[in-house]
């Protein structure tokens, strides 16, 4: 298992995925953060272009989240987000 430091915006005109200075993941939703809409746009693109399991570890009402990924290595990880 993996544990990913994320950074989530909200409100982008498209999805994207880009890292930043620090090394942790940026991640653009399209959704609003209204009723947890936002952490599940998060969880199922995540999951979708990394075909693994992945959950929401901490920071659920936070812009700063910590993800876990299952089944994969952070090379993998980045090789499949390729970032």
């Amino acid at each position: 298992m993996v544990v990913l430091p994320v950074k989530v915006t909200t409100n982008a005109k498209k999805f994207s995925v880009s890292t930043g200075w620090s090394g942790e993941l940026k991640v653009h939703l399209t959704c609003l953060p209204v009723k947890g809409k936002a952490n599940q746009e998060l969880i199922k693109q995540l999951s979708l272009l990394l075909d693994a399991k992945v959950e929401l570890v901490s920071g659920e009402k936070s812009s700063r989240k910590k993800l876990s990924v299952e089944g994969l290595s952070l090379e993998e990880i980045k090789q499949r987000l390729k970032v």
